[in-house]
């Protein structure tokens, strides 16, 4: 009688991680359109730096976490008032 062990590795497959990938930028997507800057500020590590091109005054250019914060807070703020009209 022979007995086959099988032997499975603890490594995720590369399929596994696209999926893990595919959903933290799912949820990105959802908090960013959502307009929840604390929320879009999470995904960011501290020393994150967000470019946007152009030459819009206060929104193109290269900001560092802190500032792409305040950015953020600023539109949200026009999209609410915008709103309110």
């Amino acid at each position: 009688m022979t007995t086959e062990t099988t032997t499975e590795t603890a490594t995720p497959s590369r399929h596994t991680e696209e999926d893990a990938n595919k959903a933290v930028v799912t949820e990105f997507m959802e908090v960013f359109s959502r307009g929840d800057v604390d929320a879009i500020l999470a995904f960011l590590t501290d020393d994150a730096t967000w470019w946007v091109a152009g030459t819009i005054e206060g929104i193109s250019g290269a900001k560092d976490k802190a500032a792409f914060g305040e950015m953020l807070a600023g539109l949200s703020t026009l999209s609410t008032t915008a709103r309110s009209r």
